[in-house]
């Protein structure tokens, strides 16, 4: 696959898990809502541990994200420069 073709698979990629820790987000929003309401300390502390579950999957995608980048950013450095476009006059 030419380099072109990498970075458009590479920005699909990296788009995607943007959408994926946006939702996510965007669940533990709701859920810090959830527990800031909660009043009963039986549902609370479930609250409490499904909350801390989200957090959790946020922090293993943002990992992932981030060795995902660091993969991205070594291939570059290794892939050869395309060639400058020739100029005619």
């Amino acid at each position: 696959m030419g380099k072109m073709g990498q970075m458009a698979d590479h920005m699909s990629e990296m788009m995607g898990g943007h959408r994926e820790m946006a939702a996510l987000v965007e669940k533990l929003a709701q859920s810090f809502a959830a527990v800031q309401a909660e009043k009963e300390p039986a549902a609370l502390a479930k609250k409490l541990a499904a909350h801390g579950e989200l957090v959790k999957e946020l922090q293993t995608k943002v990992q992932a994200h981030s060795q995902m980048m660091e993969k991205m950013e070594k291939e570059e450095a290794a892939a050869p420069a395309a060639p400058a476009p020739e100029h005619k006059h």
